[in-house]
């Protein structure tokens, strides 16, 4: 029989022996139940009746869960991930980044029962992540290791714990989320790392002494301000070479323990068509008839079977963590700053928004979901555009030229 406790206004404890253990110890299942409404109604009066025989009937077939003593690390594996990860289908990349994540949460609070979790606990648990010898690298720099997780890294944890017991929550584990409480890791936010209008002629200039399909996978991404995977996703059909136009449809991506693999691009917007300046086409073409001489050299030991625009020289599909990995330290050598290949995207987005391109146009060339994401974004960069409109708008009211006006 159940013992039913008042815990509130609409909260009930509910108590159920569930028979002895293998020692002879009572077993004893407990159930927090919310139910809305007036205590008073008859309404309520049922549906407390229909929750606690619900209850009771889990109970006797054996297959109750002891919601208030589970652990986060059980809650995470029995309930989280089969009904929240797995059920959405998230893409396997986000999914690896969370098993990265969870490593450390589960670590250091994984032992702990949901309903013992506290704000404390949390807070101490984000302070240890800034120490230092908390990174995971393969790097043989000693430094490297040592150095303390980024701001961007904590915060990470901190959604990802968050968004776990909100469902905890949601899924009545527990009545209050322990995070909420704790206010969020600070970040500072950086201006995006680009090339500047002379180090992206300088690397323009650097390009003519690279092969030609390196000309191209550079410009392209300079040209459209398309993300690494996007590029490489490209297959000859979406290419028009004699309209210019670039379907971008979808993504290839790198997740250790699955390798390569396309997915659809991040949202729906960045579903896109993108033209391309002539130059660009040309070296395409120039690269189009190449890669088919590669293939007619290698004949059945050409690999790629996907027509992908950027391969390598044996047929296999260009690699995202290849060129990751291999672009800064190419521009490094020539003088230039330390760019990741990512930096290109904002390069282009920020010598388009010098030369008066408007946010949306720079939205819909990027694939944003939304214009206020490339205004957060490049806010530094739209700053920057307003000041030289200031000095045009002087220059128009007041007849006097930029220069003019800086000397006075």
């Amino acid at each position: 029989m159940a013992n039913i406790t008042p815990r509130g206004k609409n909260s009930y404890r509910v108590t159920i022996s569930g028979g002895t253990d293998t020692s002879g110890k009572r077993v004893m299942y407990r159930r927090t139940i919310k139910v809305p409404g007036d205590p008073n109604s008859e309404k309520h009066k049922k549906e407390l009746e229909k929750q606690v025989a619900l209850f009771t009937a889990e109970v006797e077939k054996g297959t109750v869960t002891d919601l208030e003593n589970i652990k986060l690390k059980d809650f995470i594996d029995k309930a989280w991930k089969p009904l929240h990860v797995e059920r959405k289908k998230l893409a396997p990349k986000t999914v690896w980044r969370y098993d990265q994540l969870l490593e450390r949460i589960i670590f250091s609070l994984g032992n702990l029962r949901l309903k013992n979790i506290r704000p404390k606990q949390i807070i101490e648990f984000l302070k240890n992540l800034s120490e230092e010898g908390m990174r995971k690298t393969k790097t043989k720099d000693e430094e490297k290791k040592q150095k303390p997780l980024s701001d961007q890294t904590i915060l990470h944890h901190y959604r990802l714990l968050h968004s776990i017991l909100e469902k905890a929550k949601d899924w009545q584990y527990i009545v209050v989320n322990p995070v909420s409480s704790v206010e969020a890791p600070q970040i500072k936010k950086k201006t995006k790392k680009g090339f500047s209008e002379d180090e992206a002629t300088i690397l323009h200039t650097e390009l003519l002494k690279r092969s030609t399909r390196d000309q191209v996978l550079i410009l392209l991404t300079l040209s459209t301000g398309a993300r690494l995977g996007e590029v490489l996703g490209l297959t000859w059909p979406r290419v028009d070479l004699k309209t210019g136009e670039v379907d971008i449809q979808k993504t290839y991506q790198y997740v250790p323990k699955l390798n390569n693999f396309e997915k659809l691009p991040k949202n729906e917007t960045s579903i896109r068509k993108v033209t391309l300046p002539k130059p660009v086409i040309k070296l395409l073409e120039k690269w189009k008839v190449e890669q088919a001489e590669y293939r007619l050299f290698l004949g059945d030991k050409w690999i790629d079977e996907d027509n992908a625009v950027f391969t390598t020289y044996l047929g296999t599909r260009l690699k995202p963590n290849t060129v990751s990995t291999a672009f800064p330290n190419w521009v490094e050598k020539m003088g230039l700053p330390r760019v990741t290949f990512h930096g290109l995207r904002h390069t282009a987005a920020s010598l388009l928004i010098k030369y008066n391109a408007s946010a949306a146009e720079v939205s819909k060339l990027l694939g944003h979901s939304t214009i206020g994401t490339t205004m957060n974004i490049y806010v530094h960069s739209f700053d920057e555009a307003s000041k030289n409109m200031a000095e045009k708008m002087n220059s128009i009211l007041f007849k006097e030229s930029p220069k003019k006006a800086k000397k006075k």
